[in-house]
């Protein structure tokens, strides 16, 4: 479970990093006040939640494996960082799109692989664990959100690309790792 784990910690951090300062760089970069900030959340949550109802299980799902999943979406959203970054509208946009659908499915598929893999009698230990590393990373990422938004306000974006790339590295290994190993 240890590589899902870290998947997840590198997941959360980015996702808490870059929503930590996203209305303080759409202020900052796009003009944006808070009703139309409001209005971008409103929109990622419509395909988050149409995502989730109406494609996971009849599109994702269907044709693709949740280790396939698991590895598009950590890429997606990582691309969907530097998109953002870029401080082009239409990027921007495009990135909200890969954001909002990535992390929706990417936390279905690492919470079914944790309760999938972890024993029986300690399925509500090992879905708390994950619990506990998302808190986690709400504590510290906006902290150091913050501080990268100061000294630049692409950082949180870019530095959250990171996370999600060294979750990439981590998830491609597993994998390769698992199909390597003898079948017991």
């Amino acid at each position: 479970l240890r590589p899902l784990f870290l998947t997840w910690l590198m997941f959360t951090l980015a996702f808490v990093t870059s929503q930590s300062v996203f209305a303080l760089f759409v202020k900052d970069v796009f003009q944006y006040d808070s009703f139309m900030t409001g209005m971008l959340f409103t929109g990622a949550g419509v395909i988050v939640a149409i995502n989730q109802v109406v494609f996971l299980k009849r599109f994702w799902l269907k044709h693709f494996s949740e280790s396939w999943l698991e590895i598009g979406m950590l890429a997606a959203i990582a691309v969907s960082g530097i998109l953002a970054a870029t401080k082009l509208l239409f990027l921007f946009y495009v990135s909200l799109v890969l954001n909002s659908i990535g992390q929706s499915v990417l936390r279905v598929v690492v919470t079914s692989q944790v309760a999938g893999k972890a024993d029986p009698k300690m399925k509500g230990e090992t879905l708390g664990i994950l619990s506990s590393i998302m808190a986690a990373s709400m504590a510290t990422a906006p902290i150091i959100a913050g501080a990268l938004f100061e000294f630049e306000n692409i950082l949180p974006f870019l530095v959250a690309s990171a996370y999600l790339t060294a979750g990439l590295v981590i998830a491609i290994q597993y994998r390769r790792r698992l199909s390597t190993e003898p079948a017991v």
